[in-house]
């Protein structure tokens, strides 16, 4: 009899612990789902509970990914299942499979979602640490259509100071943003359309830029790029008055694009669900701003009914 109370009992606890867990879900999604990710994922469980810097080992999307919590790009991993996901969902809506050029890799999210969707991925990055985890990502994975080319962009070759991430945040590490405060080496940049041109690329399906500042320059040197293949380029810009790398106005963006190209940027934008709307550009930039930042959305107009206004949530 007392074995039987006891098994009531503990029946009774899972029950009403089963029920907590599904009404805390309804209540709170989001945190739900990134607890359940650290508790599964993280060297440390007591990490999830007193937010102390932790390793992990997790899936996004189906793939291995392996990280640490100290870094922004990888908690938003672990707690949302990817980083930039909208941005990753647009990527995927407007694909043809054909080849994807990722501008500012980092540690690869982008690339390794991409790898699945593309025929080929082209993936420049120059610092050596996050490209160290990209490659082991690719690895780890058996992925055979990415390629890494570990330079970055620019519109001539030459040799340029990079200033390092911050500790927290692997993806500041800039050629346009040098402080007197970090850490500074010189890095190799080459301009796009030779970098493409001697990997044997001959049309791009789609461009992602994220480099911090240097977008211009990037784009300048993807000028034959931009004209033949027309892809479409999701690309973010920083705003910054006093900063003479970065765009100054609408007329210079128009400027390193071709002739009939239009602008988007995204509105809405939910980092657990994925999903996105799209608005039109203009007029949303403040260039007199001391800082502001947008991803924008370049679309040749005979694409332009490839684009959806609203990304739907969706399971990938």
């Amino acid at each position: 009899m007392q074995t039987r109370s006891v098994l009531r009992l503990v029946s009774f606890a899972f029950v009403l612990f089963t029920a907590g867990v599904v009404i805390f879900y309804q209540m709170r999604p989001v945190l739900a789902y990134a607890i359940y990710r650290c508790l599964t994922g993280a060297d440390s469980v007591l990490a999830c509970i007193d937010g102390k810097p932790t390793g992990f080992k997790t899936t996004m999307f189906g793939m291995l990914y392996e990280g640490n919590t100290a870094d922004l790009l990888d908690r938003h991993v672990l707690g949302f299942g990817a980083y930039e996901k909208p941005e990753l969902f647009f990527l995927h809506d407007v694909s043809r499979g054909g080849v994807f050029v990722d501008i500012g890799a980092n540690k690869g999210v982008h690339s390794l979602f991409m790898s699945k969707y593309s025929k080929e991925v082209h993936a420049f990055e120059p610092y050596e640490p996050v490209l160290k985890r990209f490659r082991q990502a690719i690895q780890a994975n058996g992925i055979k259509n990415i390629f890494v080319h570990p330079v970055g962009l620019g519109d001539k070759a030459q040799r340029l100071i990079f200033e390092e991430p911050a500790k927290d945040n692997d993806g500041t590490g800039s050629f346009a943003f040098i402080s007197g405060s970090g850490k500074h080496q010189q890095l190799e940049i080459v301009p796009g359309d030779q970098a493409l041109e001697a990997a044997g690329v001959k049309i791009v399906d789609l461009i992602k830029m994220d480099i911090e500042g240097f977008e211009r320059p990037a784009l300048e040197g993807l000028r034959k790029t931009l004209g033949q293949s027309r892809p479409i380029v999701v690309f973010e810009i920083t705003i910054r008055a006093n900063n003479p790398v970065l765009f100054k106005s609408m007329e210079q963006i128009r400027s390193v694009f071709p002739d009939k190209y239009e602008f988007f940027e995204f509105g809405d934008r939910n980092l657990y669900t994925g999903s996105y709307t799209i608005d039109p550009l203009d007029g949303f930039i403040n260039f007199a701003s001391e800082s502001e930042q947008h991803n924008v959305i370049a679309v040749p107009t005979e694409k332009k009914s490839d684009i959806p206004l609203k990304g739907p949530v969706k399971n990938i």
